[in-house]
């Protein structure tokens, strides 16, 4: 097995140094340099040729998000952004995910004992799970989704009207690269929509900008989920950092959030939101399990399927890290693969197809 080559590009020494002293454990991972500074950095890319880039930025950002940017116009690579838990880090992070980053590293806090155990499995997972991205295709994807989807929704929802049933309920769960699949889905589903809940494997600094973000752009309100409110029509709840999401149903859907042990080391987890669901929507339910690492969400869409929900799984070609995904058909949860420049129309079809009064053809 060929060994991940990786470049860490970080100003700080001392972080520079936590890092490797973390990632040298593992037998996958070979350092091949590190650098202190964005010009160096453009020279030992060229010469190092490696896998996978970490990139500290800076808050606020010194040229970081610029070097990115360039970066993924000229040779685009898996980029692991390492920054510090603060608020303020937020929308820089959400810049750094629409430039092509993968993932985010924080720094832990101090006292640093108490938090390196969870770092090294995290940061160790997310550096193989960066290998394994095809960050090439991933932009041209996206921007295919939007294209493609906006025109055919809104070819249909132009002239048609629909009428949802008040049960129906649509479930997004994914890790890696989901930043980006999640808002080509999101941005091209029109404002008629049921209640959408999401779990994205992201930190609690950043859940509520990543939210925030979605809002500006997309047709329908997206906002950070609290706990008891009430799923509202034309809304879509992000599960927040470090808090399971569930959904009730008594008369009406509200969310049930907890601090419950991590679930595949996780928490938010896909798992958690789809087996409440398969509970309480059943077969008024429609989920999709999208790019991510792991097995995290293939238990919740098995639930989901058996109580009559329709599934669906990302396909590999536009998924950034394929783990999750197929762990979802290893267990025969999903029903059908989809790949990600389509998984809009055929999500809204799906759930106009449950429609009470249906008054719509299906988007071809």
């Amino acid at each position: 097995m060929e060994r991940i080559r990786l470049l860490i590009i970080n100003a700080s020494t001392e972080s520079s140094n936590l890092l490797q002293s973390i990632l040298k454990k593992d037998f996958l991972i070979h350092i091949v340099g590190i650098v202190n500074n964005l010009y160096d950095a453009r020279k030992k890319i060229g010469e190092l040729k490696p896998d996978v880039l970490t990139l500290d930025i800076q808050t606020p950002d010194r040229g970081e998000l610029h070097f990115l940017k360039i970066l993924m116009e000229t040779s685009p690579m898996p980029v692991l952004v390492v920054t510090s838990q603060e608020e303020r880090s937020s929308r820089t992070i959400n810049q750094a995910f629409e430039l092509g980053a993968v993932d985010v590293i924080y720094k832990p806090l101090p006292p640093f004992s108490e938090n390196l155990e969870n770092l090294e499995l995290s940061l160790i997972n997310k550096v193989r799970a960066a290998s394994l991205s095809k960050i090439s295709a991933l932009a041209s994807v996206a921007h295919k989704t939007n294209q493609l989807a906006n025109e055919q929704i809104d070819s249909v929802i132009s002239s048609q009207n629909i009428t949802f049933h008040p049960k129906q309920i649509l479930l997004l769960g994914a890790s890696t690269g989901g930043t980006d699949a999640l808002r080509s889905i999101l941005t091209s589903l029109p404002p008629n929509i049921p209640p959408i809940c999401v779990v994205l494997h992201i930190p609690s600094y950043f859940s509520k900008a990543f939210a925030l973000r979605l809002n500006e752009c997309c047709k329908f309100k997206v906002k950070e989920a609290e706990d008891g409110e009430e799923l509202t029509q034309g809304v879509a709840f992000i599960a927040p950092g470090d808090y399971h999401m569930r959904v009730l149903f008594n008369h009406k859907y509200h969310i049930k959030l907890s601090k419950d042990p991590k679930v595949w080391y996780q928490r938010p987890a896909v798992d958690v939101l789809f087996k409440s669901a398969a509970k309480s929507a059943g077969k008024y339910a429609v989920a999709a399990i999208l790019t991510g690492m792991g097995k995290d969400g293939a238990e919740g869409l098995s639930a989901l399927k058996k109580q009559g929900a329709r599934t669906f799984a990302q396909d590999q070609q536009s998924s950034a890290s394929y783990g999750m995904p197929q762990a979802a058909l290893d267990v025969g949860a999903a029903e059908q693969i989809v790949p990600l420049s389509t998984m809009p129309s055929v999500l809204y079809n799906t759930l106009c197809s449950l429609s009470p009064k249906l008054q719509t053809t299906k988007i071809t």
